[in-house]
């Protein structure tokens, strides 16, 4: 039984035989009730499933998901209310999902822009809630997210609760772009520069793992951009703990993410899952479409490349979409690969020459030509750093078909299994921080602004202002495009 992210709807798939001998595969949909929802997982922290894209909530295009209602009459100043609206102002709303929403605001001592999640607490399952070392139960989203320390990983500036909603709020990570918004936009991507970008998600997940975390659902809407192709890792609603032993019966991601042998209903430890979902966003990456066009395709298709890569390029994704669990490479496989180990001109890679803001490249949002900050002065190698230190997926079409191999006759049924984790580690071995701590530092200030460049992400820039800097405005209009 698979849960679908942002919905209450589930859903398994089984085999049939007829009476005349046929075998059909069939669908069974079902509706939960809310009383026994588990999946809580707000289906973004700035930009993931749902209707909840960093893109205007109220212009999205036709590749968006599917607009989620449940929270229309939720996301009010109910969300606001207590020690939150003390020390931030909520500008607008930016995104939602089933159990919250995302609104942009900034903080009143120094008016930085950030983000703001709100949680509805009546929406977090049992098993997602954790005690904080002040005797509090919070969510384990939430304690993650202060704990995590990464470049890699999107930043929690500050967190507060009312009767009703937890309020944690993040940095605000550049335009607020997703991988998803950056591939509809058909960047202009060359090998060296898909690694760097791709390195620094397996870096998160490397660091992640390294603590027993998690993350589970791992796409392109879940990681943002910056016009310096620094990446980061967002939305933990689905985060869990791993140990030796412990396998999962749950998938809480988005199926098109989803390894075969868990789509099939096995049980999972959880890494061999994870390397499949990287391979499936490195995929996307690098062809601009989904490798497999359904379920039955994902288990049993064949890999489809659309066009000719490198052969160490072609050898890694095969090898990280390997339909059988245990040939898939593990993370430190993968961060020792040839090909993830290359050098990167930084120097010779500008944004703007990448990625076209305009509307009619194919992004969503973008009305502008866009402007990238100039690339790092620097080549990035090996192990060196990456950067200064945040349901189903939006319509993507999917690898041209090729000819599928017959049904397994063994193969009777998939489904996902109970909606209960068969187990789940203690929530005592995270290392929890206080939620009233300050903010640990600013967000990084990455695009320039017209009203000086030392904070450009502070609210006193405002467009209107008459300087003199004399540069291209167009990655200026891409970001208040991403968030108008």
């Amino acid at each position: 039984m698979i849960s679908v992210p942002g919905t209450d709807v589930i859903y398994t798939v089984s085999t049939m035989v007829l009476s005349t001998g046929a075998r059909v595969r069939c669908v069974w949909l079902g509706v939960q009730l809310e009383d026994t929802m588990r999946h809580t997982t707000l289906a973004s922290s700035q930009a993931s499933t749902g209707d909840d894209s960093l893109a205007p909530a109220n212009n999205k295009s036709a590749s968006s998901r599917p607009h989620s209602m449940s929270l229309a009459s939720q996301c009010g100043d109910e969300q606001v209310a207590g020690e939150y609206s003390k020390h931030y102002v909520t500008l607008k709303q930016i995104g939602k999902g089933a159990y919250g929403c995302v609104k942009m605001a900034y903080r009143r001592s120094d008016r930085l822009l950030a983000v703001a999640k709100f949680i509805l607490k009546e929406k977090v399952g049992a098993q997602f809630w954790v005690d904080a070392p002040d005797g509090r139960r919070v969510p384990l989203e939430l304690s993650l997210l202060l704990t995590l320390h990464h470049p890699n990983i999107v930043s929690v500036l500050d967190a507060f609760e009312n009767e009703r909603y937890f309020q944690m709020v993040m940095e605000k990570h550049g335009a607020g772009m997703d991988l998803f918004e950056f591939i509809e936009r058909r960047p202009r991507l060359d090998e060296p520069l898909l690694s760097y970008i791709f390195r620094q998600i397996g870096q998160a997940v490397e660091y992640l793992h390294s603590l027993n975390i998690l993350h589970r659902d791992i796409k392109d809407e879940n990681v943002i951009i910056d016009n310096k192709f620094h990446v980061k890792l967002i939305d933990f609603g689905s985060a869990t703990f791993m140990s030796p032993g412990t396998l999962f019966s749950t998938f809480y991601g988005t199926t098109e993410y989803c390894s075969p042998e868990v789509l099939a209903g096995n049980k999972y430890a959880g890494p061999e899952l994870e390397m499949w979902s990287m391979g499936i966003t490195l995929y996307v990456l690098t062809f601009f479409v989904n490798p497999f066009s359904d379920i039955e395709d994902t288990i049993q298709g064949p890999l489809v490349f659309p066009h000719p890569v490198s052969e160490e390029l072609e050898q890694l994704l095969r090898w990280m979409l390997c339909k059988e669990a245990a040939g898939r490479c593990s993370v430190p496989q993968l961060m020792a690969h040839v090909w993830l180990r290359q050098r990167v001109p930084l120097q010779h890679y500008r944004f703007r020459d990448v990625v076209d803001c305009e509307r009619s490249a194919g992004g969503p949002l973008g009305e502008s030509a866009a402007r990238a900050g100039e690339g790092q002065g620097e080549d990035v190698g090996a192990g060196e750093g990456l950067g200064e230190g945040e349901g189903p997926a939006r319509a993507r079409h999917s690898a041209p078909p090729a000819p599928a191999p017959a049904l397994d006759p063994a193969s009777d049924n998939y489904s996902s299994g109970d909606m209960l984790e068969a187990s789940s580690k203690p929530a005592s071995e995270a290392a929890l921080t206080d939620l009233s701590s300050d903010a640990t530092g600013h967000a990084a200030c990455d695009i320039d602004c017209d009203c000086g460049r030392d904070h450009p992400d502070h609210l006193a820039c405002h467009p209107d202002h008459d300087h003199d800097h004399d540069h291209d405005h167009s990655w200026d209009e891409c970001e208040q495009d991403s968030f108008s």
